[in-house]
């Protein structure tokens, strides 16, 4: 069940995902429906444009970052975010994601050593993995 506001503010359970769901599929829908280049805003042109086509070169990074930094910032500022805040945020996410694509992911894809064989990939795998957990078991016992 997904939890919204209705006018007075109270919450209402709908359930998830719901009618709602349907808009941003009919949305994809339309763009590749509308997919033209004989137009001058076709949805191939639009999404030809230079910062749009970067946005998808970032998109994993947004991906792998955007949550773990929305969860996290009101824990450590200890409020509740207004919306200059999560303006913020938006661009706290967008500057780590365009630096760990550079200097993570892209040094990582085009650096053979550290994954030129199945073993090597396997460890740096695990590497990752045993990182991450031991940087959640640190959080856990901070808290």
């Amino acid at each position: 069940m997904g939890r919204f506001g209705d006018d007075r503010g109270e919450r209402v359970d709908y359930p998830f995902p719901g009618p709602w769901a349907a808009l941003p599929v009919l949305g994809a829908v339309l763009v590749i429906a509308a997919d033209s280049d004989a137009t001058r805003w076709g949805g191939g042109r639009v999404l030809g444009i230079r910062p749009i086509t970067y946005l998808g070169d970032i998109s994993y990074s947004l991906y792998l970052w955007h949550w773990p930094v929305i969860v996290i910032a009101p824990f450590a500022l200890g409020y509740e975010l207004d919306m200059m805040h999560r303006i913020g945020i938006l661009g706290l996410v967008l500057v780590l994601s365009v630096l760990s694509r550079e200097f993570v992911e892209e040094k990582l894809r085009h650096q053979r050593g550290i994954v030129s064989t199945i073993p090597r990939s396997f460890a740096m795998g695990v590497v990752c993995i045993v990182s991450v957990l031991l940087l959640a078991a640190g959080v856990a016992v901070a808290s």
